[in-house]
């Protein structure tokens, strides 16, 4: 999922309560915010690699402040599993190794990131029933019969998150009246993660939190009649999200 799909589910979990919302976001897209140090995206999503795991151990809020790129592996233990390969698509992420090398973290932090990895691991298998990513080692991907290579396959994946994105931005309409416009994730999110992050990663993470134009725009003119424009029908994404929302934890 992309940061803001994540923020979007997160609050529809917390009943589109805004103030609990601020209290957790950071955290829930810390695996994500972290990236901007840890560099693979197995470290921070516990992805198996043959019989190994990648692991890391996450910051504590107080370090939250402090981590910067030359303290990270000072500040947080981890394993890079051997023999990994850089590809679109990532590997399954194992709830249960986070949970064996993060329980130092406080209540708040330790739920809110197991939350993510909970809707990565939900989304993961979503994106395999749109798309055969059975040769994605060899760049090779299918969507709809068609084949197409990896830089194809991110675009793809970039749009339907997009419109899940927007698919979340009604269902949060609907419930709470919220118009979760860019604006709103200024007010809201950007403000959170300054909060508790230290600059520079609070910087490096929302920046590429923008909403693209034309779907702000929907949501901010309360817009909502575009769903036939994905790529997918929106029964889809909603089996997905449901599925993810029952899985999560409370916060």
């Amino acid at each position: 999922m992309i940061t803001l799909e994540h923020s979007l589910v997160a609050l529809l979990k917390t009943e589109c309560n805004e103030k609990k919302f601020n209290e957790v976001i950071p955290f829930i897209l810390e695996p994500d915010a972290i990236r901007r140090y840890t560099g693979p995206r197995v470290l921070s999503h516990f992805e198996r690699i043959g019989n190994e795991v990648s692991w890391m151990k996450f910051p504590t809020r107080k370090d939250l402040k402090i981590i910067n790129k030359e303290n990270i592996w000072v500040l947080c233990e981890h394993h890079l599993a051997e023999g990994y390969l850089n590809c679109v698509i990532g590997e399954e992420t194992q709830i249960d190794v986070y949970e064996k090398y993060n329980r130092h973290l406080d209540p708040i932090n330790y739920v809110s990131v197991k939350n993510h990895l909970i809707q990565d691991f939900y989304f993961d298998i979503f994106i395999r029933e749109v798309f055969d990513c059975s040769r994605r080692y060899m760049n090779i991907f299918k969507f709809n019969g068609e084949t197409i290579d990896g830089q194809e396959m991110r675009n793809l994946v970039q749009k339907l998150s997009e419109f899940g994105f927007y698919r979340l931005a009604y269902m949060i309409y609907q419930k709470s009246g919220i118009i979760t416009n860019q604006e709103w994730f200024d007010n809201n999110v950007k403000k959170s993660l300054y909060e508790v992050y230290s600059s520079d990663l609070a910087e490096g993470t929302y920046k590429y939190m923008k909403i693209p134009e034309k779907i702000n725009e929907w949501i901010t003119n309360k817009d909502f009649t575009h769903f036939n424009e994905g790529l997918i029908p929106v029964e889809v994404y909603d089996r997905m999200y449901e599925e993810v929302l029952e899985k999560m934890h409370n916060m």
